[in-house]
């Protein structure tokens, strides 16, 4: 069976598309729905386009203050017109005829939190958001809770190795019903995921959050948790 073909240039520029809707309909709002002590710097988020960052795991830094952290964003974009309830995350991939380690189990990353995306929208449409669901969860506590269950980095390692040279495809049981291994050689890259189901992400969250996007009326609806505080507002962008 032929690989199903990546457009690069195609999923970059529809990255950069989700971007900018994520900056204007949700991180904008954000910096001034955010409580903070009165003598505290205001809360800020800082988009981060340089590749070298980027390549390390860093997307957005949120500001607070002395503080700051790292995130990864992280959006599924290829199922917004019927978002799943997993989320992929990649153990390894082929590049060149190389295997590369992934984003999940790669030590160069200095991710500090990732912000999982489901972003929902026209399926003719590839760059249009009318809302996304989300979820932050710190790497560290992606890291406990596979590893609480025996999953640590060497394992996950091993296994991705076993995976990959016995030919492995589709799915495999972790002997947990939150997460398995799948195996897709069917698509270019041939990547190895550990999927998970979202809603043992929204368990592990620090802020689950969701953006519901109006045009017409150029409002934005963000509403949910965010690190312990509730929101639910409706504004103007």
């Amino acid at each position: 069976m032929p690989y199903k073909t990546n457009d690069f240039q195609s999923d970059l520029s529809i990255s950069e598309l989700f971007a900018n809707f994520m900056d204007k309909a949700f991180y904008r709002p954000m910096e001034k729905l955010i409580q903070a002590p009165a003598e505290a710097t205001p809360t800020s988020f800082e988009r981060v386009w340089a590749k070298g960052p980027q390549m390390r795991g860093i997307d957005v830094i949120l500001h607070e203050g002395p503080w700051q952290t790292t995130i990864d964003e992280k959006a599924q974009q290829t199922y917004k017109d019927k978002p799943l309830e997993t989320f992929a995350l990649e153990l390894s991939y082929l590049k060149g005829g190389v295997v590369h380690v992934g984003w999940l189990i790669d030590q160069k990353k200095t991710t500090a939190a990732y912000l999982f995306c489901w972003p929902e929208g026209p399926k003719d449409q590839p760059g249009v958001f009318t809302r996304v669901r989300m979820a932050l969860v710190y790497s560290d506590d992606v890291k406990v809770f596979l590893a609480n269950l025996g999953y640590t980095r060497e394992v996950l390692c091993k296994r991705d190795e076993v995976i990959r040279e016995d030919g492995l495809r589709g799915r495999r049981d972790s002997g947990d019903p939150d997460f398995w291994f799948v195996f897709s050689p069917h698509l270019k890259e041939q990547p190895i995921n550990v999927v998970v189901k979202s809603s043992r992400l929204e368990k592990l969250a620090r802020a689950v959050m969701t953006v519901e996007y109006d045009e017409a009326a150029g409002t934005s609806h963000v509403f949910g948790n965010w690190l312990g505080q509730e929101i639910d507002v409706t504004v103007a962008i």
